[in-house]
């Protein structure tokens, strides 16, 4: 029997072969890019709350404008159906969401966020572009 045929983790010349950490690396990259999904959720402590009243046919955010920092927004669904809340930025691009708020809950969305104009995006029945509100992030 040939014994570097039976030994899986040799080289041709007999010596145990190095091991180079892919499982690990492969695991810790995963691990990165999932945090990486959520890069518009915050564990930073809350700076302050924005209340959005979601409707079948209305997102509105109880404030127009809101310092820049941690945000909470609170989206209360007071549609029939499931909804989304989405930040989004002036370019399109998802600063943070909140999917399945089910008719008459709260549910909170947590966002770091910059000067600069922003929109809020509700999406009852979760299909299609919603209902998109600008709100304007200060300072």
């Amino acid at each position: 029997m040939n014994a570097v045929a039976s030994t899986p983790f040799t080289s041709p010349d007999l010596r145990p072969a190095r091991r180079t950490g892919l499982t690990r690396t492969t695991a810790l990259l995963g691990a990165v890019l999932a945090v990486g999904a959520l890069a518009g959720c915050s564990s930073k402590p809350v700076d302050r709350t924005v209340a959005v009243q979601g409707t079948d046919s209305a997102c509105t955010p109880a404030q127009a404008s809101v310092q820049a920092g941690v945000i909470a927004f609170a989206f209360s669904n007071s549609g029939k159906e499931t909804s989304e809340l989405y930040v989004l930025r002036e370019n399109g691009d998802v600063v943070g969401e909140r999917e399945d708020v089910a008719p008459g809950a709260t549910a909170e969305l947590v966002v770091e966020v910059a000067a600069g104009s922003y929109t809020l995006q509700c999406k009852p029945g979760q299909k299609g572009d919603g209902i998109s509100t600008p709100i304007t992030v200060t300072g």
